[in-house]
């Protein structure tokens, strides 16, 4: 639970950083993050 909260928390700073200040290093994070998070969620339903 905590680490999921850590998550969305990073999640939502990364989008406002990306919106704010775009660049290619940031976009290619949190499109990387939201890879992660989606496999993490598609994992957590699944098991």
């Amino acid at each position: 639970m905590v680490h999921d909260t850590v998550c969305s928390v990073l999640y939502v700073g990364a989008w406002q950083r990306f919106f704010l200040q775009a660049s290619y290093i940031e976009t290619v994070c949190v499109l990387s993050l939201t890879v992660f998070i989606t496999a993490e969620i598609i994992m957590t339903s699944y098991y």
